[in-house]
């Protein structure tokens, strides 16, 4: 085998390896991103339950004013929540929501 054989079979090889750390080092991103698109979400799905549990709230506060001193409207809620209420004897449930996030809470008294 001659000189020149040898090193076409040698960038052959470096190529070869160069391709391999090129896709590992492709695939690790792509990972990355994968992860940091989760957590993204994760904590958006956090504020929206949070906002939800805080609606709910609300929603039991308004019944308890609503038994102890008459009917009143129903508040307006201005961060685009809501909440829908039930109570019967010795017992209220509500259950706010905030975008497509619902959080549910219940007094019994």
């Amino acid at each position: 085998m001659n000189n020149s054989q040898k090193i076409k079979n040698q960038q052959g090889q470096v190529l070869l390896v160069t391709v391999l750390i090129l896709m590992s080092t492709f695939a690790l991103a792509i990972t990355i991103g994968g992860m940091v698109l989760f957590e993204l979400r994760s904590m958006n799905s956090s504020g929206e339950s949070i906002k939800a549990l805080y609606a709910a709230e609300s929603g039991i506060e308004w019944e308890l004013y609503q038994t102890n001193y008459g009917a009143i409207e129903e508040p307006t809620m201005t961060n685009g929540t809501s909440f829908k209420t039930t109570s019967g004897p010795g017992y209220i449930r509500s259950v706010g929501t905030s975008v497509k996030v619902n959080r549910a809470l219940e007094v019994t008294f």
